[in-house]
């Protein structure tokens, strides 16, 4: 078998998800959108044209949460500069409010008073039914006007239709592909000990929808909200996926590892577990990648153990201390600063040993 081929017939979207405080004290979206969206029409990149089927970036009401949309683009940083670009609008808008904040926790519990204060559409969980490439009959069952407990989602859009027929009669076959890749070792990033609740009711392994435009992949947490480089990360293994379909490879990554352990790491938010999947999809990664640009190569593999080992150890603010409100804001254009940059620098450092 050949290397993995870098796929260009795909565009990357989102819709990560962020709940808001006001002295400290988490409240509803309604509070602050008022039933209404915001809106940019302002470029995330510097004039860039976008072919996504949005026009403009927008922020919106999701129950509890507020949810972003930024408009999806072939290139990812094109994307991360979109939701620049949208935090910028929300940053100016909470700027008006008093003592409004961001809040990037992936799990949160709201308060009773605070539930007993919102709308009954705000309590509703869930919206659209998703699928489950493991279990058919899985259903969001909490009653969301009893159950406080709220999450915020990274969920993924894998754009193909206009580009691949053959990746888009063959896209449900991504869903395995991006819980060995993305969802797997976002457990080795992913720390957030209530992870495991989180999945209860949504983000398991496997589940997805099927949009006209591709896949809609929704395992992920809002973690790679924290900072840039691991949004690019994130986009970066889900091209590496697409490739891996678009090259044939798939069999041959998926005959590597026990899937059902993948799920049950990924489900359970289980690190020695995922450790022990991750090996044979490094082994994986060292044989077929030849190409930067698809989050992880042989020669930044030693660099990423060093950084998950630094996440278990002290958490990902070690790499990332910047709040992540002012950390996106003041991003100007995602080219040259994401994940690829990153390893580059720390790949130096583990060479040297001084990281």
């Amino acid at each position: 078998m050949g290397k993995i081929i870098y796929s260009t017939d795909m565009s990357f979207g989102c819709d990560p998800e962020l709940f808001l405080e006001k002295g400290g004290h988490i409240i509803g979206s309604e509070k602050v959108l008022h039933d209404q969206s915001l809106a940019s029409l302002e470029w995330g990149t510097n004039g860039s044209k976008t072919t996504g089927v949005l026009n403009k970036n927008a922020i919106v009401q999701d129950g509890i949460q507020i949810e972003l949309n930024p408009r999806p683009n072939p290139c990812r940083a094109n994307l991360g500069s979109e939701i620049a670009a949208t935090f910028r609008v929300l940053r100016d808008h909470l700027a008006k409010l008093d003592n409004v904040n961001a809040s990037f926790s992936s799990v949160i519990e709201v308060s009773q008073e605070e539930m007993d204060s919102l709308s009954e559409k705000s309590k509703l969980l869930g919206c659209k039914p998703s699928h489950n490439m493991y279990d058919q009959a899985a259903t969001v069952s909490c009653d969301g006007s009893t159950y406080r407990t709220r999450s915020a989602g990274g969920h993924i859009h894998i754009g193909l239709s206009r580009y691949s027929s053959h990746l888009m009669k063959h896209r449900e076959k991504l869903v395995p592909l991006m819980d060995v890749l993305v969802g797997n070792t976002s457990v080795l990033i992913d720390r957030d000990p209530y992870a495991a609740e989180r999945r209860k009711v949504y983000g398991r392994a496997g589940e997805y929808r099927l949009p006209v435009y591709g896949l809609e992949y929704r395992t992920l947490s809002n973690y790679w909200l924290k900072a840039y480089p691991l949004f690019s990360f994130v986009m970066g293994m889900t091209r590496m996926a697409v490739s891996v379909l678009d090259s044939n490879l798939d069999i041959a990554l998926l005959d590597t590892v026990n899937l059902d352990k993948v799920k049950q790491a990924i489900n359970e938010n289980e690190l020695e577990l995922a450790k022990e999947n991750y090996k044979p999809v490094r082994e994986f990664i060292n044989k077929y990648v030849r190409q930067d640009s698809m989050g992880l190569a042989p020669h930044t593999l030693n660099a990423f153990d060093h950084f998950i080992s630094k996440v278990w150890e002290s958490g990902l603010e070690y790499w990332f201390p910047e709040d992540p409100m002012t950390h996106w804001c003041n991003l100007e254009d995602g080219h040259n600063v994401g994940w690829e940059s990153f390893m580059e620098r720390l790949t130096t450092k583990v060479n040297l040993n001084v990281a």
